[in-house]
């Protein structure tokens, strides 16, 4: 227990200390059930805005489906955040 109340303090100093960043990905993937593979694809972007001193916004935008009909039946998610560090 002691180790996890040093280690929040230390993430939340190195939190303070970032910037504002932006960032997208694309990772291809495989859904496997029995002994057949379907490729899937997965992509997205995000971002964090640092508002002031330990404080901070951010969201994530993103989506995963397989590969052959993935304009029509990919599942998205949305994953906005707070961050505050004081």
């Amino acid at each position: 227990m002691k180790r996890v109340a040093f280690l929040v303090p230390m993430i939340c100093a190195v939190l303070a200390a970032q910037s504002s960043s932006g960032y997208v990905y694309f990772a291809p993937g495989g859904l496997t059930a029995g002994s057949q593979t379907a490729m899937t694809f997965q992509m997205g972007a995000g971002g964090d805005f640092i508002l002031g001193r330990g404080v901070g916004l951010g969201a994530e935008i993103g989506a995963v489906g397989l590969r052959e009909n993935f304009a029509m039946g990919a599942l998205g998610v949305l994953s906005p955040d707070l961050s505050d560090c004081n």
